[in-house]
């Protein structure tokens, strides 16, 4: 009974993840993406008169004054919500591709690869298996893998946030504040 129940709870945990948490968290992200856009767009309209001062006494400066920076700050804000939905883009066909490469090395693994006899890998299939020996194995690989296609989701998902910076970081545009 205490096994059945332990092998029910890994099925839950699994099962939450896969149907709650993963199909979520692109949403999730992109949310907190758009708040932080949002934030530095409120903060760029209180900044705007006095970028405009800077603009208007350029005091022996270059072409925009004292106000560069938030010139710079103001383009910015212009490219980042291309630039988030480019690296939401990007981050789901990587994604895609990550799963496929998980699931590929996963099923070499527990198969034996492309050998005839399939009792060389992690699960042996036929005779060889017992019900119960299948019962702590089968959970446990579910576990692994629910843990595994987690981190490739956040691994690939957590790289679209980082690409506003990258970019920001490549034409010039000091670093702002992250929200």
């Amino acid at each position: 009974r205490p096994l059945i129940s332990l092998v029910m709870l890994v099925f839950l945990l699994a099962g939450v993840v896969f149907a709650y948490w993963l199909p979520i968290f692109p949403a999730i992200l992109f949310a907190f993406m758009v708040i932080g856009w949002v934030i530095s767009v409120v903060e760029a309209m209180v900044s705007a008169p006095l970028i405009c001062l800077g603009l208007t006494h350029p005091d022996d400066h270059d072409l925009l004054g004292k106000a560069e920076q938030g010139t710079m700050l103001l383009i910015s804000i212009f490219l980042r919500p291309a630039l988030m939905v480019i690296g939401m883009a990007f981050a789901l066909a990587l994604s895609y591709a990550g799963i496929f490469l998980l699931n590929r090395m996963l099923a070499i693994a527990l198969t034996g690869g492309a050998s005839n006899n399939l009792n060389y890998g992690l699960v042996e299939f036929g005779a060889a298996s017992t019900g119960l020996r299948m019962i702590v194995i089968f959970p446990g690989i579910m576990l692994v893998y629910a843990i595994m296609v987690y981190n490739v989701i956040t691994y690939c998902f957590g790289a679209a946030p980082d690409l506003v910076k990258y970019v920001n970081k490549w034409i010039g545009i000091p670093e702002a504040n992250d929200y």
